[in-house]
């Protein structure tokens, strides 16, 4: 049994084992695992299944630093992979500047922080946000609402960079399809960000740090050789998120369980 999430999957997890006891488990241990009370919880009920499981998948190295201890040797790294349209690749747009953040934007993705950034950056940078948002903020992020994936995709290949600002993060998935098609990417300096971006990555600022934030966003788009190093640092990332990659990662871990 492959498992997602050890706490929200604790029932399932249990009613296997009882079922095969001579069977093996894995469980990916999610965002919402990792940044969990229960998680460091010895009575709780993800930390149960932490025991059943013959081993432990994690996101991202900046994960595995989060894992109890005690389960660390049985937990490996497999980054999640990324397979965009045929073609796409980053090739931002001549009109303007446009800083995008995608998905909904729930609390912990501190949106109040963006909105507080556009009305502190030149006017000539745009910040676009494509997703729910149910805050209210400056009216100089355009807010085009629920799109496509592929739609978004789209957007985020002609943008001049995608926008994280998050306060918590297990690793967001469109860090993962910036960094695939090359483009740059200003994040929060929280460890699901970390853990996507490289811990030596130059475009994280600390969390919630709305100077150092609008600081990065003038440099990023008006500093040639930094804008230059950003692509250069995700382009040495970028392999990690191969179809290719996971699919090696995770034959390597499942002819290890058959030994």
């Amino acid at each position: 049994m492959i498992a997602l999430n050890a706490r929200k999957s604790a029932n399932a997890i249990v009613r296997f084992c009882e079922l095969n006891p001579s069977s093996k488990l894995i469980i990916i241990l999610t965002g919402t695992d990792i940044n969990h009370p229960d998680s460091s919880d010895e009575d709780s009920a993800a930390w149960a299944s932490m025991m059943l499981a013959e081993r432990l998948v994690v996101l991202h190295e900046a994960s595995l630093k989060q894992v109890p201890k005690i389960f660390r040797e049985k937990t490996c790294v497999i980054h999640p992979s990324v397979t965009l349209p045929e073609g796409l690749l980053h090739a931002p747009s001549k009109d303007g500047f446009k800083i995008m953040m995608a998905g909904n934007m729930r609390q912990e993705k501190n949106p109040e922080l963006a909105h507080a950034a556009a009305e502190k950056i030149s006017p000539a940078l745009e910040i676009h946000h494509y997703g729910e948002c149910t805050s209210t903020g400056s009216e100089n992020v355009i807010e085009h609402g629920i799109f496509s994936h592929d739609t978004m995709l789209d957007a985020m290949s002609s943008a001049g960079v995608l926008l994280n600002t998050s306060f918590q993060e297990g690793g967001a998935n469109a860090i993962c399809e910036a960094v695939t098609m090359g483009l740059p990417v200003v994040a929060s300096a929280i460890s699901g960000n970390i853990g996507m971006l490289g811990e030596d990555y130059a475009g994280l600022f600390p969390s919630n740090d709305l100077g150092a934030l609008v600081n990065m966003l003038e440099k990023t788009a008006n500093g040639l050789e930094f804008y230059a190093l950003l692509k250069k640092q995700l382009a040495t990332r970028a392999p990690l998120f191969t179809y290719a990659q996971e699919s090696e990662s995770w034959q390597d871990l499942l002819n290890g369980l058959s030994n």
